[in-house]
């Protein structure tokens, strides 16, 4: 009973004293609010908390079960000016309203700005494995700020600076560095889109990784989940020093595998990344089928491909890619292919004959039905008046009746191969990233 009484009011008097000094700032007293002094703070331990080990242990646990509520934000305050870190580490729950107060009224010092404050230091002290933390609530609820957002989110384009808009995506991008919270909720005026992607990450189990900065976990993703390893792969297996015998190994890189955030952030670095080919040594017979490399699923989501072939047995490679790519769809957007003839070409240019050959030209005839794309740069033995009618045509659509008609047989006659590949195509997602191991 003691113990109830002494501890009613939980930790209220944090909001209490904002209110307080809102109240102080808002009614006149300070002739500018934004120049109004902070009041002098003292951190207090409750006394029935000091009289000895015993009553500390059986009174704490009466006042753990109130929770901690923000209402007004910080203001202007730092967090552990209000509140002992050791003393929030082992709060089991916190509560983020906006109830104290208007947010949108800007004679308020810093107000808005003291959500945000609030989210930084909540995101700083919290992310400790430490913490007694087991339910966190965001109850943001004034519609006018509701209304705003979004408005703003539906009419104005990204880069738009603005203050609420600002405000929301600062507390999404903060407390999400907080997980393994087996009980979140976020209502209010953060985006729908929001709201629901930070209860899913807050409660989602810790991980150290997406708490690095941007830029060194991007370069984890490269190292990490680079696809390169299988063009590289196929180089090795077919270089004439090599005497292995066994088969390459497809294989999911670790940091695929680690979480779907994880995941995310690592596709996209690697789908920035070009898949780079350079075969440069004949081919050996059974080392030379790209699939044994790639999987078919994840050569589709190629955006960026640089081809380097120095030995035109190579050559059917193209053939393997633009076929598969136009059947199935792609998402190339830009091609970098060189190729260098040390058989032909030197041959045709000694007997003064036309370069390329109508064989060799047959094997490039794919790459006209691979349209669409941004950027096509073809460099190498191949003269310009072959390259540069073949880029113009890649980087253009079906644009009239007969080649739409074309790319409808070519599809047509391409259909049965196609259903047959359909197994080969179809496979989990974890295992669409699949490269070289050995």
């Amino acid at each position: 009973m003691i113990y109830e009484v002494a501890f009613e009011d939980g930790y209220k008097s944090i909001d209490r004293f904002l209110g307080k000094y809102i109240g102080d700032c808002a009614s006149g007293k300070h002739k500018n609010p934004a120049e109004a002094p902070e009041p002098r703070l003292r951190l207090v331990t409750p006394t029935v908390l000091l009289i000895n080990q015993q009553i500390y242990t059986e009174s704490i646990q009466f006042l753990r079960r109130k929770p901690l509520v923000f209402s007004h934000g910080l203001l202007g305050f730092d967090l552990t000016s209000l509140i002992g870190e050791q003393t929030l580490l082992a709060i089991p729950h916190i509560i983020m309203t906006d109830t104290g107060h208007d947010p949108q009224n800007f004679k308020i010092h810093r107000n808005l700005d003291g959500f945000r404050a609030l989210a930084r230091g909540l995101m700083y002290f919290l992310r400790t494995e430490d913490r007694a933390l087991q339910k966190f609530e965001i109850n943001l609820d004034d519609q006018a700020m509701k209304d705003h957002i979004v408005d703003c989110y539906a009419t104005l384009p990204a880069n738009f600076s603005c203050e609420r808009r600002k405000t929301s995506n600062i507390i999404y991008q903060s407390l999400k560095c907080l997980r393994d919270i087996p009980t979140v909720t976020v209502r209010g005026w953060l985006p729908d889109l929001i709201a629901r992607d930070l209860e899913r990450v807050m409660v989602s189990p810790r991980n150290p990784i997406v708490e690095l900065p941007e830029h060194i976990r991007r370069k984890i993703y490269t190292m990490a989940g680079n696809w390169n390893e299988a063009g590289n792969a196929l180089t090795r297996y077919n270089d004439p020093d090599t005497s292995r015998p066994e088969s390459p190994r497809l294989y999911t890189p670790n940091v695929f595998l680690i979480d779907r955030t994880t995941w995310s952030e690592a596709v996209r670095t690697m789908w920035d990344t070009p898949f780079t080919l350079t075969l440069s040594n004949t081919p050996k017979a059974n080392r030379d089928d790209l699939f044994d490399y790639i999987s078919p699923a994840l050569l589709l989501r190629i955006r960026h491909l640089h081809i380097t072939i120095k030995h035109w047995y190579w050559l059917g490679l193209i053939s393997q890619i633009a076929n598969y790519m136009r059947v199935r769809g792609h998402v190339l957007t830009s091609l970098e292919l060189h190729f260098e003839d040390n058989v032909i070409e030197p041959v045709c240019r000694r007997l003064g004959r036309y370069y390329p050959t109508n064989d060799l030209a047959e094997m490039f005839l794919p790459l006209y039905v691979l349209r669409g794309l941004s950027d096509v740069t073809i460099t190498g033995s191949l003269p310009e008046c072959f390259a540069s009618p073949l880029e113009r045509t890649m980087r253009s659509g079906w644009e009239t009746e007969g080649e739409a008609l074309m790319q409808e047989m070519l599809d047509d006659d391409d259909e049965e191969e196609a259903d047959e590949d359909e197994e080969m195509v179809v496979c989990s997602e974890r295992r669409i990233f699949r490269s070289m191991v050995y």
